[in-house]
């Protein structure tokens, strides 16, 4: 990929700054920069107020599939400034999919707005640079 990046060269690495402060199950970013599609399930946890896993890296152009547990409640996945969201908006219906392809490098931040102060928040790190 040398020679291919300009002035405005993407971020090597993710860029979150207090975004999980308060989201228990945020161990870092996940590497899945090996799968073409990826599965984060919406409503997991005790509660069912978490993202899972809530913070994975790939490669440009990964499918990401939202998947609803039916757990906690009406949820939805949309973009923190709320460039994209799913399109139904609110769902509580185990099994209820939507897919977003990434290809954008760099950090993509999202949340799921009725429980976003609980802690349901997550992310995807688009790394240009993965082989």
């Amino acid at each position: 990929m040398a020679g291919c990046l300009d002035d405005d060269d993407p971020p090597a690495e993710p860029e979150y700054g207090d975004w999980f402060d308060n989201t228990d199950n945020f161990d870092g970013f996940e590497d899945r920069t090996d799968a073409e599609t990826v599965t984060v399930l919406v409503g997991a946890g005790e509660q069912g107020w978490q993202f899972d896993p809530p913070a994975i890296t790939v490669t440009p152009g990964t499918v990401v599939r939202f998947e609803w547990t039916g757990s906690g409640g009406d949820h939805n996945v949309e973009h923190a400034d709320t460039d994209w969201q799913n399109p139904e908006g609110l769902v509580a219906q185990d099994g209820h999919t939507w897919e977003r392809t990434f290809d954008d490098p760099g950090t993509h931040r999202y949340k799921c707005w009725p429980h976003e102060q609980l802690g349901m928040r997550g992310a995807i790190f688009v790394d240009a640079y993965a082989e």
